[in-house]
């Protein structure tokens, strides 16, 4: 991870909706704030919450005052391409960064399946779980679903 063993995460938020808000996923929602403001703010370097959906900002009003500044201050709201380019760009070459977070990556196989990284972890998987042959659709699925 970078840096320093930090991970920096780009997190879709477009398509959280209304129909995802019971009382579950709220309850939930705030026992991750709370369990991130005392852990996951020294593994985290950066969090960027692209896209996000009306109801995304609701809950996240919410839920933020029950973060610590120190969490908060690592995550940023991206509403267009050009936010997204220009604010990760200062963490993140963007040969890196797919082309929906306003990256440039052009990966054979798209950047999440076919960046070098991402297939070097297919395989230890497939390895891992006796898969031989690379795609087997059964398979594939299987191993997307670990």
């Amino acid at each position: 991870p970078w840096p320093d063993g930090k991970i920096t995460r780009i997190v879709d938020v477009s398509q959280f909706s209304a129909g995802e808000l019971t009382i579950e996923v709220l309850g939930f929602l705030r026992r991750m704030a709370k369990f991130g403001s005392a852990f996951l703010c020294e593994r985290h370097g950066k969090v960027y919450l692209c896209k996000p959906s009306p109801t995304f900002r609701f809950v996240y009003a919410l839920v933020a005052p029950l973060a610590s500044t120190k969490t908060l201050d690592n995550v940023f709201i991206l509403d267009t391409v050009d936010d997204m380019r220009a604010k990760i760009s200062e963490e993140i070459d963007l040969k890196y960064v797919p082309k929906e977070f306003g990256g440039d990556c052009e990966c054979e196989g798209g950047c999440w399946f076919g960046h070098p990284s991402e297939k070097a972890l297919n395989a230890f998987a497939r390895k891992l779980n006796g898969i031989e042959e690379e795609g087997d659709e059964k398979d594939d699925d299987a191993l997307r679903d670990l």
